[in-house]
């Protein structure tokens, strides 16, 4: 008859001769050479001192770990620090070098600029769709304080 396969787990210990005995001899080659991480059938996973390297989870890290470091290299021309003469032209090293009243100063009239002479003073920030909104609200309550003057309706009949 047939022979019967047997997975290498059902032998103690493993692919023992006796085993092999029991599974068919066609199967017999590909379990010896079974690696314990890999699917029968599927390709062998490639690997490199004992990384799995043909996955998308390495490729992800890689790219993780090794593409910023080489762009930061490459924006700073290789370089790693800056000299104390760069430094000290820097806007950063200006403005703490300075003393406390002209920092401050340039920090209201920056604040100024942007809160004040950048947008309509009596709009703000809000947009169109917020004025229009707040002037829809404002008639409504007109409309409805005038129908409640009348007797139209009761005060507390918000609805209407």
């Amino acid at each position: 008859g047939k022979p019967r396969l047997i997975w290498a787990r059902e032998c103690d210990p493993p692919l023992t001769p006796a085993c092999r005995v029991r599974i068919a001899p066609s199967t017999s080659a590909v379990m010896e050479s079974h690696d314990p991480g890999q699917i029968p059938g599927q390709p062998k996973p490639r690997r490199l001192m004992g990384f799995v390297y043909n996955t998308k989870a390495m490729l992800m890290w890689s790219i993780v770990f090794f593409v910023p470091p080489v762009l930061m290299l490459a924006w700073n021309r290789g370089r790693l620090s800056m000299p104390p003469e760069e430094l000290m032209q820097t806007t950063t090293y200006r403005i703490r070098s300075k003393p406390g009243e002209e920092v401050v100063e340039e920090r209201k009239a920056a604040l100024q600029k942007v809160l004040f002479e950048t947008n309509d003073a009596q709009t703000g920030f809000r947009q169109e769709w917020a004025i229009k909104r707040d002037e829809e609200r404002k008639r409504r309550a007109e409309e409805r304080a005038e129908r409640i003057a009348r007797g139209e309706i009761a005060w507390w009949q918000w609805w209407r």
